[in-house]
């Protein structure tokens, strides 16, 4: 989720920045450097105080992006998307986590019942 967002930030400026730097022209934005494109950003900031640039930043995406246990679920859903066999892959993980999840509710279960059930000797 952050890559996707910094790509979509970064997609943003180079759009604005393409006037000024023409080496942008007609690039793929993962063809073009992080430096290269930071270095055209301090320049643009430099020279035009007042612009719409955001200033894009991958560790500040991921710092705003998700944390905590959720963070394994997202990192793991970007995985599967990219990896060769990707369906095999995420059906084998939702099996995992179906299983996870039943072997909780059970393990939940037996305790409600057998403190319900326990006779005192």
């Amino acid at each position: 989720k952050a890559v996707h967002l910094f790509e979509k930030c970064m997609e943003h400026d180079i759009g604005i920045l393409v006037n000024v730097y023409p080496e942008f022209q007609n690039r793929l934005i993962e063809d073009i450097p992080y430096e290269e494109y930071r270095s055209a950003m301090d320049g643009a900031l430099k020279n035009h105080a007042h612009t719409p640039l955001k200033n894009c930043s991958l560790v500040k995406e991921l710092d705003d992006s998700a944390q905590g246990t959720g963070f394994a679920f997202i990192v793991m859903a970007d995985v599967f998307t990219r990896i060769p066999g990707a369906p095999f892959w995420s059906a084998l993980f939702f099996m995992m986590l179906l299983t996870l999840g039943l072997g909780s509710q059970i393990g939940i279960l037996e305790g409600v019942m057998s403190t319900l059930f326990d006779q005192p000797s």
